[in-house]
């Protein structure tokens, strides 16, 4: 029941075994952790305790000691909550059962902080993200904890409907939320949205390229139409537009987009919504130097109008095609390219 439990002095239970902590003690003629009078520690919950856990709200905290006779002896606080940057404190309430806290804003819970009482929604905005529990075990005398226990309910939806020791749980709320919230409490936003500054759960601004993004930080996740960034409003390499203005990214015209015509891959949208080859290779560039060459695919290809020579470093199958024909007709056209194909 102790699993994964560690001390406030770092120390994981697992492996106490000195100083005011011993596991598997035999002292009370049971199993457990044996703790020293007055030993002012605390006991670190572990993760599976931490998180989202409003289906604890109105539940008890309850821990197991031999003898239950013991007194606590922590002078300031038996247990604490930390989350939503607030720290919480209550008391324990001991019985002949044992020691108890109830998750429940009404039983004492203060603000650490100020000492002030907590109200209902930021006690729960604490149990909706728990980041830390801290339980107490100083006590008057030896004892020997064997368990801490922490309630919590689940609906019918998710058990066994037909178990029969169910018991009713008042006091958890589930509220029936707007689209655009989900939990317990609404206190989630729900898939495709994100929350805002003010708090409130707004449509993901994915550029209209995605559904999908953190609910907290408003990432996109799984961009399409070759866009990628936060609100997915960048083009991938190789291709160019302005999702986040409703210009979709397409593939870089350099002159052509197809591999064997594309001199470059790297392309940038000008202010008059043409695109602008960048990074071409020896004399090439996005607007033809000199004037030379002609338009294909959407780019030029960049040369002096001239009759092909070896000279001019075109692929051997190209030069060899087209021998006598005039840059203007350039094999990097359309046409040659569906010769080139047949041929290979």
């Amino acid at each position: 029941m102790l699993m994964g439990w560690s001390t406030s002095t770092g120390v994981s239970v697992l492996s106490a075994g000195s100083g005011s902590l011993s596991m598997a003690g035999s002292l009370f003629g049971g199993e457990g952790l044996e703790i020293d009078a007055n030993s002012s520690i605390y006991l670190i919950a572990p993760g599976k305790y931490l998180g989202n856990q409003l289906n604890s709200y109105s539940q008890f905290i309850r821990i197991s000691v031999t003898p239950t006779s013991a007194t606590p002896t922590m002078l300031d606080h038996d247990i604490l909550l930390e989350g939503d940057g607030l720290t919480l404190g209550a008391r324990y309430s001991q019985s002949d059962a044992g020691l108890s806290v109830q998750l429940r804003e009404t039983v004492g819970w203060v603000d650490v902080a100020t000492g002030t009482a907590i109200s209902k929604s930021r006690f729960k905005s604490v149990l909706s993200g728990l980041t830390r529990l801290s339980v107490s075990v100083s006590f008057d005398s030896d004892v020997l904890l064997s368990s801490v226990e922490m309630g919590t309910a689940m609906s019918l939806s998710q058990i066994n409907s037909s178990a029969s020791d169910l018991t009713e749980v008042r006091h958890v709320e589930e509220c029936a939320c707007p689209s655009n919230y989900t939990g317990l409490s609404c206190e989630l936003c729900s898939s495709g949205y994100t929350r805002t500054a003010s708090g409130r759960c707004e449509l993901c601004g994915c550029s209209g390229l995605s559904d999908d993004c953190d609910p907290e930080t408003g990432a996109c996740f799984n961009c399409s139409g070759s866009a990628t960034g936060p609100s997915c409003e960048v083009c991938v390499g190789g291709t160019y537009g302005d999702p986040a203005l409703g210009v979709p990214c397409m593939p870089c015209p350099c002159p052509l987009t197809t591999p064997l015509g594309q001199f470059t891959d790297e392309c940038v949208l000008t202010s008059s919504g043409d695109p602008q080859c960048i990074n071409c290779p020896p004399g090439h560039t996005g607007e033809c130097v000199g004037g030379g060459g002609e338009r294909v695919g959407g780019g030029r290809v960049c040369v002096s109008n001239s009759i092909l020579t070896a000279d001019d470093n075109y692929p051997a199958s190209c030069f060899t095609l087209l021998v006598v024909v005039v840059v203007s007709c350039c094999c990097y056209s359309e046409l040659c390219l569906v010769v080139l194909s047949s041929m290979a």
